[in-house]
């Protein structure tokens, strides 16, 4: 009977310690495997975060980019601009000293004292238009660009006519070249995204004469 009590006490508390171990082992299970979800959780945020932050700088730095290249195009075309104006400023005082220096289509005595100057000026002035519009067109599109090169080769053309000593119409020499550089102003307006004047017209172009 004894040994019947002692047998039933022993098989009790094995099943209670098995039940005991089986329900640890289990939690201990269910939390290892928690911990372990976790850490994948973890690592692929971090991943994300790091996919994210690299995103977020690849953006930046283009977005800094077009911001750059934006100030750099707008420096050059309104750089460009002022030295058009300058260079239209001399060639027409460069067309307006000839006209009156050409007394009766003949170069008057003071010709060259009067046309070295104005010559020198226009030169300097072309120089400089030339090294902007270089820049200018490196930033812009072709349409600007080349719109500059046909203008400063009929800018040349004007001013040889206009040193010529030969008789000439600056109706027709140096007209049209204002009519050309309004143009230019249009298409500089556009690369910049400028909106055409409220009356639809170009302002009057710098330095131009009667």
């Amino acid at each position: 009977m004894e040994h019947f009590l002692a047998w039933a006490l022993i098989t009790l508390v094995s099943a209670f310690i098995g039940s005991y171990l089986g329900g640890y082992l289990k939690t201990k299970g269910t939390n290892l495997a928690t911990h372990e979800d976790l850490d994948k959780l973890v690592k692929q945020m971090a991943a994300t975060t790091a996919a994210t932050k690299a995103i977020e700088a690849k953006i930046d730095s283009e977005m800094w980019n077009r911001q750059r290249h934006r100030e750099l195009k707008r420096d050059a075309v309104l750089e460009v601009i002022q030295a058009l104006g300058r260079a239209n400023d001399s060639l027409q005082m460069l067309g307006a000293t000839a006209a009156r220096e050409l007394d009766g289509g003949t170069p008057s005595k003071s010709w060259d004292a009067a046309m070295h100057p104005q010559m020198k000026s226009w030169q300097q002035a072309r120089d400089a238009f030339d090294n902007k519009r270089f820049t200018a067109a490196f930033l812009c599109g072709d349409e600007f660009g080349n719109a500059l090169r046909d203008l400063a080769t009929n800018m040349g053309a004007a001013a040889s006519v206009g040193v010529s000593q030969k008789p000439f119409s600056k109706s027709t020499i140096f007209f049209p070249i204002e009519l050309e550089i309004r143009a230019v102003l249009e298409k500089g307006r556009r690369e910049l995204g400028i909106q055409q004047p409220p009356n639809g017209k170009n302002h009057e172009v710098a330095g131009s004469t009667a």
